[in-house]
């Protein structure tokens, strides 16, 4: 079997697969923040494993369906040429067709996995529904069971989920800058105690320094995260907050308060997920 990702979110889903089905033979291609997760979870298994030479030896390979490089998308082009059957996580809720399309060319896998009914709804509105398939999803699961474990706690943590955006929305900042901004304006005009602190968990894309400028106007403190395992901070936080990421879906899932703090000027969170709420509900008394 083959597995090629550049992604975090279809590297989670398929590492924690793989970890229940104890595989003896792989094939592994990581690359980006998938390469990172890979190594931290097996770093016996090397993960440089040449696309070329998998292609024709693999009797399947999975893949992710990522924005942010063009590997996985070669990889499913490549299956497809050689007749190997391959199989395409969809971690997200949005923009499945165009994550098929590069450069006027369409490489479809075999089969579209995902992992909840939301995601089986939306992928049968792009795809063919004989090719799509919502399967259980194991790292969800862990997540939630590693929270569920952690000791109850009663602190005044906040965690705030970063990720990049990839629209500047008609201004000249980045998206993300502006999220975290207005995420802090708002928090200090509902005059938080200054007994809370914020925890910043970076994206696996980003650099632990990417928003020190902006944290280090903030009046209430904030720490940045450098835990591997988001599970952590989930559960070591009383309130969780973000804009599009599956730390949310983790958080609601786990219980959490959870809140989407996309601001009013911007397209309104891809997330479908019940419980996820507008930082507009957020108040203290």
């Amino acid at each position: 079997m083959g597995l090629v990702c550049h992604d975090a979110g279809a590297a989670n889903i398929l590492i924690a697969a793989f970890k229940r089905k104890c595989l003896s033979s792989v094939m592994v291609l990581m690359e980006g923040p998938a390469k990172y997760i890979w190594k931290n979870a097996f770093p016996e298994i090397p993960c440089d494993f040449p696309l070329n030479e998998m292609v024709n030896k693999a009797s399947c390979i999975f893949t992710g369906s990522g924005w942010a490089s063009s590997l996985e998308f070669d990889a499913i082009n490549r299956a497809r040429d050689n007749g190997l059957f391959c199989t395409t996580v969809l971690d997200h809720w949005v923009n499945y067709e165009e994550r098929f399309n590069r450069r006027g060319l369409k490489a479809w896998p075999d089969r579209f996995l995902v992992t909840d009914p939301e995601a089986y709804k939306l992928a049968c509105l792009s795809f063919p529904s004989e090719k799509v398939v919502q399967c259980k999803s194991f790292y969800l699961e862990d997540q939630i069971n590693k929270i569920s474990s952690m000791e109850e706690i009663n602190n005044k943590q906040f965690l705030y989920i970063c990720e990049p955006m990839r629209h500047k929305w008609g201004r000249e900042q980045d998206g993300e800058f502006q999220v975290l901004e207005y995420f802090l304006e708002t928090l200090g005009k509902l005059k938080i105690p200054y007994s809370y602190k914020i925890l910043l968990r970076p994206h696996p894309s980003e650099s632990f320094d990417k928003y020190h400028g902006t944290i280090s106007e903030s009046k209430i403190p904030v720490e940045v995260s450098r835990k591997v395992d988001i599970a952590e901070d989930i559960g070591e936080s009383s309130v969780v907050f973000g804009c599009n990421s599956y730390g949310l879906v983790i958080s609601v899932a786990a219980d959490k308060p959870t809140y989407n703090v996309i601001p009013p000027w911007a397209p309104p969170s891809i997330l479908p997920h019940m419980g996820i709420r507008p930082l507009s509900e957020l108040s203290f008394k």
